[in-house]
C-alpha cells in the first residue's frame, strides 16, 4: 500500500501528501481535482472511507532462463514473495538461470557459503553414466534414417492443393559401397552458439552389419559386413584442434597410431574413443580374409 510519509496506515491520507515507494523514496504528489488544498477529504469526499491504494511489492529477484552463453532468454519472471521463490522452474538442456537480485534483498537473503554448496539431481548421474556407456554405432544410423518431421519454419508447399503443408523427410539407403566413410558429427552449430560434442561412439572394429539399415538388403549376407582398418580422430575444440590416425596394418592385422611424424603400435580398443571423428570400414570379402594379428 502506498502511505503518506507520516501515516504507515496503508491509505492516502491527503490529497497533497506525497506518495512513498516501498524503498522510502517519495513519489509525485496526489492531489484531487475537486478538493481544496491542505483539505482532509479523500479524493473530493469527506465522508467516504479510506480507500486502500494497493500495488505490488517491488521484486526482491528477478529470473532468466537463458543458453549457455547468457543470450536469447526463453523465459523470465520476477519473484516478489519468499513464496514464490518456492515455484519450480522448467530448465532444458544447456539452459542456465541468471538471476538480478535487489540490493537490499541479497544483502539480507544471499549465503556466499550456502551459493557454493550443490546437491546433484540423481538424474546428473544417470546421465554421466550414459555418457559413459556411450551411443552405439548402430544407434546413429537408426536415427539418421529415422523419419523427421519437419517444424512449422520448413512447410513443405503442394503443388496439388497451393498450400504450405507440414511434411516429413527421410534420409534411406539403397546400395552400400565397397569402402564405407562413416563421418560422425562432432561440431554442433545453430543461430547463436557452436560447440564441440566429445560423445563416446561405440563401434565395431570387425563385423558391421548394415543390412538393418538397407530398404532392400541384398540376397548376400556377407555384402553388408564391414571390417574397421582406420580411423581419423578429432582433439581439441572449434577454436582448434589436433588430429591424428589410428590404422591396421593389411599384413600383420597390427593397429598403429600416427601422430604427425611419430608412428607407434597401439592395442586394437584403443581404436575406439571419444576422438573418433571419421570411420572407414572395408567391406568384407570371403576370397581375402583379414589378417591374424601377428605375435
Amino acid at each position: 500500500h502506498l502511505s503518506s510519509p507520516s501515516h504507515v496506515s496503508g491509505h492516502v491520507t491527503s490529497p497533497v501528501g506525497r506518495l512513498t515507494s516501498p524503498t522510502g523514496r517519495s513519489a509525485s504528489p496526489v492531489t484531487s481535482p475537486t478538493a481544496r488544498s491542505g483539505s482532509p477529504s479523500f479524493f473530493g469526499s469527506s465522508h467516504r472511507p479510506p480507500t486502500p491504494l494497493a500495488i505490488a511489492p517491488a521484486p526482491l529477484v528477478h529470473v532468466r532462463v537463458t543458453d549457455m552463453y547468457g543470450c536469447l532468454p526463453s523465459g523470465e519472471y520476477s519473484v516478489r514473495t519468499p513464496q514464490e521463490a518456492a515455484t519450480p522452474v522448467t530448465l532444458k538442456h544447456q539452459d542456465c538461470l541468471c538471476l538480478d537480485w535487489d540490493e537490499e534483498f541479497y544483502r539480507r537473503a544471499y549465503d556466499e557459503k550456502r551459493a557454493e554448496e550443490s546437491f546433484p539431481d540423481a538424474s546428473m548421474q544417470e546421465a554421466a553414466d550414459e555418457d559413459a556407456k556411450g551411443l552405439s554405432l548402430d544407434a546413429c544410423f537408426r536415427l539418421f534414417t529415422a523419419r523427421e518431421m519437419l517444424g512449422a519454419g520448413d512447410e513443405w508447399y503442394c503443388p496439388q492443393c497451393k498450400a504450405h503443408k507440414q511434411a516429413s523427410k527421410q534420409f534411406a539407403l539403397w546400395s552400400l559401397p565397397k569402402i564405407l566413410v562413416v563421418h560422425l558429427k562432432r561440431f554442433s552449430y545453430s543461430s547463436y552458439s557452436r560447440d564441440k560434442i566429445d560423445a563416446l561412439i561405440q563401434f565395431p572394429i570387425q563385423g558391421l552389419d548394415m543390412s538393418s539399415h538397407l530398404v532392400e538388403p541384398p540376397g548376400q549376407p556377407d555384402d553388408c559386413i564391414y571390417d574397421l582398418f582406420a580411423v581419423s580422430n578429432h582433439f581439441g575444440s572449434l577454436g582448434g584442434g589436433h588430429y591424428t590416425a589410428f590404422c591396421m596394418n593389411k599384413d600383420n592385422g597390427r593397429w598403429y597410431n600416427f601422430d604427425d611424424s611419430h608412428v607407434s603400435e597401439t592395442r586394437s580398443e584403443s581404436v575406439v574413443s571419444s576422438a573418433a571423428y571419421v570411420l572407414f570400414y572395408r567391406r568384407r570379402d570371403p576370397a581375402t580374409p583379414l589378417p591374424e594379428p601377428m605375435e
